[in-house]
């Protein structure tokens, strides 16, 4: 509570017993503060119940329309009006990360339009991860599983050590690493999963395994 806020309440408060003070004989406070405690008790009640309401649609899965402001399918024009020019850019992709932000984000390109958007981090730095749909650096495969079901797009890097996996139901995509995620983001189901540029052979069953990431 700010000082300020103190202040206000401290004063509204002594406003509350002055009042009291100078008409206790006159009004029936105490029918007042009974109807007051109802009203009060019926907003407290009513609002806890549209904030659970709100806590249960949020964690269930949805479709996920766009990431970091930006949606997938927005031309190259529109990408420049929103976030500006890229930090570096390829034919392939756009990343937007200087040096001391502590999340980056990476915009796919295919066919001229954004294909997909994901946050990113340094090494060591998965704890500023942004959360997507309750799903932030400290998921597993498994909470994956739980929240979405099995994947229905699969990439695993070159070198094996990282895979993306896409759930194309939902219109998200995850990169994982050492078990656990390290890069959240949406894309275009209609323009595929998101693919290393380099990649390896899946493994054979793709239900309990991690996936990777651009």
């Amino acid at each position: 509570m700010s000082v300020g806020e103190g202040i206000f309440f401290g004063l509204a408060l002594l406003s509350l017993v002055a009042l009291y003070v100078a008409t206790k004989d006159r009004w029936r406070w105490r029918r007042t503060m009974f109807w007051v405690c109802v009203l009060f008790t019926a907003w407290l009640v009513t609002l806890l119940g549209l904030h659970g309401f709100a806590q249960y649609s949020n964690s269930r899965p949805h479709y996920q329309t766009g990431f970091w402001e930006l949606q997938p399918g927005m031309t190259t024009e529109e990408l420049v009006f929103r976030k500006g020019q890229p930090t570096e850019r390829s034919d392939r992709w756009w990343l937007y990360f200087d040096d001391a932000d502590k999340v980056g984000y990476v915009v796919g390109m295919k066919d001229g339009k954004t294909h997909f958007i994901q946050a990113v981090t340094r090494d060591g730095d998965s704890v500023y991860l942004p959360s997507l749909q309750g799903i932030n650096y400290r998921s597993s495969p498994d909470d994956l599983n739980a929240k979405f079901g099995e994947p229905d797009g699969l990439s695993v890097s070159g070198d094996g050590t990282r895979r993306q996996l896409s759930f194309s139901k939902y219109g998200v995509s995850f990169q994982l690493q050492k078990n656990r995620v390290t890069s959240v983001g949406v894309f275009d189901p209609k323009a595929g999963p998101i693919r290393f540029h380099k990649e390896s052979e899946p493994p054979p069953s793709s239900g309990s395994a991690p996936s990777a990431r651009r």
